[in-house]
């Protein structure tokens, strides 16, 4: 991982480069540029480079730093290697969860892993409403 700062008005990325990072925010502000004129702004914490490094497109969009700002720069190659990693272990956790389900025991392990590979997580603060007994639900895609 790689620490960069940028002085107001320098751009960290122009629409249409291909660029091998991955970007978090670490502070400041940065301008996002599309074809169209600002698209948004990104602030600490935020990410941006993700989906071209997925895809091996180049960058749907300028950034350039509204201020003085920094980033967080992790490669491209590492980044797919982690969310690969991640993809892993949590298809293996979903395929413990669902191997721990009475009612899946007449399948094989093949089966289970296909459900497995459907399946999503959700997360919900304490106390929310997740279901309403007899009100249809839209959770099940």
């Amino acid at each position: 991982m790689e620490y960069y700062s940028f002085p107001a008005g320098q751009a960290l990325v122009r629409r249409g480069d291909v660029c091998g990072h991955f970007f978090v925010v670490d502070s400041g502000s940065l301008r996002v540029l599309a074809e169209a004129g600002e698209a948004g702004v990104l602030r600490g914490g935020d990410s941006f480079g993700g989906s071209a490094l997925l895809f091996d497109a180049p960058q749907p969009a300028s950034v350039v730093a509204a201020e003085g700002a920094a980033v967080w720069a992790v490669g491209g190659d590492t980044f797919r290697r982690v969310l690969q990693l991640d993809a892993q272990r949590r298809f293996a956790e979903d395929c413990r969860l669902l191997d721990s389900v009475p009612q899946l025991d007449g399948l094989s392990q093949q089966q289970r892993a296909q459900i497995s590979q459907e399946v999503f997580t959700e997360v919900h603060e304490a106390g929310a409403q997740v279901a309403v007994e007899g009100e249809e639900g839209n959770a099940l895609r």
